[in-house]
């Protein structure tokens, strides 16, 4: 699973029709309706539920990694309060990428790894001791009215 397949089981979970071969080319370029883009790039609403970050990496020209918002969570197994409760992101990275840089950063409750759904505090940043795009290069949402329930 990577970034891309995650959203696309999320939105299964939730009983929502998605595309199965979905990527992040095909996310940016308008081939979905239900996928919109704001004017302006922020970290203030990078947690937000239906949120959607895409990503540069270094020596790369365009974006290749999303994660999407999902709100305030409490960790499973834990209990209010926990640390303080933020908003989260959840992604997935191939096996080509490093996510475990993230291990031990505060927010990150369960140690992430590849070829899984990973959990981490809002504002995600890229590795910031290496990237120089710490932010997203592009910022959109999902529309919840575009997508269809499944029947």
């Amino acid at each position: 699973m990577d970034c891309s397949g995650a959203i696309v089981y999320v939105l299964d979970q939730m009983g929502y029709e998605a595309p199965k071969w979905i990527n992040v080319t095909s996310m940016l370029n308008g081939k979905y309706d239900w996928i919109c883009f704001f004017p302006n790039i922020d970290n203030e609403r990078q947690g937000t539920t239906g949120i959607l970050n895409f990503y540069q990496f270094e020596n790369e020209d365009i974006a290749t990694h999303v994660n999407v918002g999902v709100g305030v969570q409490v960790p499973k197994g834990f209990s209010e309060p926990f640390l303080d409760l933020k908003s989260q992101i959840i992604d997935a990275a191939s096996p080509e990428t490093n996510p475990s840089v993230r291990n031990g950063r505060y927010g990150q409750v369960y140690n992430a790894a590849n070829g899984r759904v990973n959990q981490t505090y809002a504002p995600f940043f890229t590795n910031p001791e290496s990237s120089p795009n710490k932010t997203p290069v592009m910022k959109g949402y999902i529309d919840w009215n575009k997508l269809k329930r499944k029947q």
